[in-house]
């Protein structure tokens, strides 16, 4: 299945809801995901945005346009890097402040607040998006759901990250070499709060 049929089969599942929705993407990268979103949220819509700074910067002034009919919500994390390369920000990020802060905030403070339709496309390791799926399972209620593309992404076989040494040293062996994002919606197929309506991909909570 191509980028741009994951994108329409989202799309369709957006356009199920009636009326505004709180809508969240977690690494947003150049904005492709958003671009094809904005094309069927209704207007009033909240959008909540996650990635380092520069790259919340670059998208700010991409969608600035936009700001009279959705409310945009930009949340950054911080990296030394002025470039969007993803790589580059990984490397010179803090890696201690990532965006399962930020929503573990939001869940304490608004406990009645909850995502529609949640991409998470975020750090493709276990230590913060293990904590960051335990974080939206509570931001989550019956109908909603919850979408990656990275469940057969494998670290040693992207093609950005497979050969750079520094960032292999992050890992197990064996985690470098598997699926860790697959592995962690392995846990939420073992739930009965979710119902995976594309294999893979995409998991409907029906149970609040």
């Amino acid at each position: 299945m191509t980028y741009q049929s994951q994108l329409d089969f989202r799309n369709n599942l957006i356009k199920s809801f009636n009326g505004p929705i709180n809508y969240a993407e977690i690494g947003i990268l150049q904005g492709n995901g958003i671009s094809s979103a904005l094309k069927v949220l209704p207007k009033g819509s909240s959008l909540y945005l996650y990635d380092f700074e520069p790259v919340i910067r670059e998208n700010q002034n991409r969608f600035r346009s936009y700001e009279s009919n959705y409310d945009f919500h930009w949340i950054s994390s911080p990296t030394k890097s002025i470039n969007t390369d993803p790589l580059t920000c990984i490397r010179n990020a803090e890696p201690r402040k990532s965006y399962v802060w930020h929503l573990l905030k939001k869940s304490l403070d608004e406990p009645d607040f909850y995502f529609h339709y949640i991409v998470l496309d975020g750090a493709h390791e276990v230590t913060i998006d293990g904590a960051a799926l335990f974080v939206l399972d509570t931001m989550m209620r019956e109908g909603t759901y919850l979408d990656t593309d990275d469940y057969n992404w494998s670290p040693s076989r992207s093609p950005s990250m497979g050969q750079q040494q520094d960032i292999k040293s992050l890992f197990y062996e064996e985690e470098w070499n598997s699926n860790p994002i697959g592995l962690l919606f392995d846990l939420i197929k073992k739930t009965n709060r979710y119902e995976e309506v594309k294999k893979d991909q995409i998991w409907k909570r029906v149970i609040s």
